[in-house]
């Protein structure tokens, strides 16, 4: 018999279990089995694929082996196609149109990859996406020319997070490793999205309200542009921490005698139309709303 075919959804269930909740008695209980039949379960799958894919020492999980790293994304794909199947077979077949508006830094990757799902239960979905500023798109949803929109909104410091966010991401300060920091009196070189982008906007409102001189040195609607400019140390922005990571990028004084402020974080945040929502765009929205969530996760 084919190997494919000997494992179960089971097996998927208990590695993603484990590795989800860091050990394997967290996991039993999570799951509702004892400890000794998860640990069988794993041992089966790791026998089937003639492969260790977990690192432990006296039955403590320690970690995934290079195996099982490689195989945890697609154990995840399986399970989520089953999971998007028994959603779809709950359903009702639907058609119509669905206009879509994300942010020019949306990983469109992801986006694509569910619009080709929910296609292929609703066969007569006619799905359209354009990318935008925030602002723009906020426009563009309450003149009816998008269906959905997936903007993003700054939070200042010691503000409460919106309970309709779907991802929360820190911002910061940050400038390349060569950028030569600015005496007050003269300009800050920036890089900066168009007018109309949040973080543009935020940056922009501290500066001034601190008393700093500033001009854009460069600006640009691609997020990997911005962020190729900001490590080559043509000026200081604004950005979400997984942007730049690097620790050498932050920024946390402008000067010997200037402190940047705190700045919030940027809240991800998915808005329909105020007209009446149709059945095809209230299924969509629903799975992005699922998809968005489960990655902030």
């Amino acid at each position: 018999m084919d190997i494919d075919r000997r494992i179960t959804l089971e097996h998927f269930r208990a590695f993603i279990t484990v590795v989800e909740y860091g050990g394997f008695a967290a996991a039993a209980q999570r799951m509702g089995r004892t400890q000794s039949a998860l640990t069988h379960k794993i041992r089966s799958l790791e026998d089937l694929l003639g492969e260790r894919l977990l690192n432990r020492s006296q039955g403590h999980f320690l970690g995934l082996t290079a195996h099982g790293t490689h195989l945890l994304p697609h154990a995840h794909r399986v399970l989520g196609s089953v999971a998007s199947a028994c959603r779809a077979a709950a359903r009702p077949l639907l058609s119509g149109r669905v206009r879509i508006g994300v942010m020019e830094d949306f990983d469109i990757a992801g986006l694509i990859e569910l619009i080709a799902d929910f296609k292929a239960v609703h066969v007569d979905a006619e799905i359209s996406t354009v990318s935008d500023l925030s602002s723009r798109l906020e426009t563009r949803l309450q003149r009816g020319e998008i269906d959905i929109a997936v903007i993003k909104q700054i939070a200042w410091p010691g503000q409460a997070p919106s309970p309709h966010a779907l991802r929360i991401e820190p911002l910061q300060w940050v400038a390349g490793k060569d950028f030569c920091m600015t005496q007050p009196q003269q300009f800050l070189p920036l890089v900066a999205f168009h007018e109309g982008c949040v973080y543009r906007k935020l940056m922009l409102e501290h500066l001034t309200r601190m008393g700093v001189n500033w001009h854009i040195a460069y600006t640009s609607y691609s997020y990997h542009n911005i962020r190729a400019a900001v490590q080559a140390g043509l000026g200081m922005s604004v950005m979400p921490r997984r942007w730049m990571p690097e620790p050498g990028l932050q920024r946390e004084r402008l000067s010997a005698e200037v402190v940047l402020p705190e700045l919030g974080w940027s809240e991800l945040m998915l808005h329909t139309g105020q007209q009446r929502v149709s059945p095809i765009v209230r299924a969509f929205q629903q799975e992005l709303t699922r998809a968005l969530a489960g990655e902030a996760q």
